[in-house]
């Protein structure tokens, strides 16, 4: 399961994506998708527990999901950027907190 982050309105920054699966499986409401900040900093929290994933983009809930069918249930955390168009992507500040 990926959260995409992408640094364009619209682009559904904080939804849930599985690749090779499902597809889009939680995509942000039209209010979600207005609380990018284009150009700026953006705060961007991930909460799972279990199959619960919840995702908050500059203090606005985005997504409230619980997988009912679930590919996997542990693996890595990794940052990536697909390539071209231009896209530049800084990140900072990153932390992980296990409960």
């Amino acid at each position: 399961m990926q959260v995409e982050v992408d640094p364009n309105m619209g682009k559904h920054t904080g939804g849930l994506y599985e690749t090779g699966g499902r597809g889009w499986v939680e995509q942000p409401t039209p209010e979600g998708e207005q609380v990018l900040k284009p150009g700026n900093w953006n705060e961007l929290e991930v909460s799972v527990h279990g199959t619960h994933i919840v995702t908050q983009l500059n203090g606005a809930k985005i997504v409230d999901f619980t997988d009912p069918a679930p590919k996997f249930t542990d693996g890595v955390i990794g940052l990536q950027i697909h390539t071209g168009g231009g896209v530049k992507m800084r990140w900072k500040d990153i932390s992980i907190r296990e409960q």
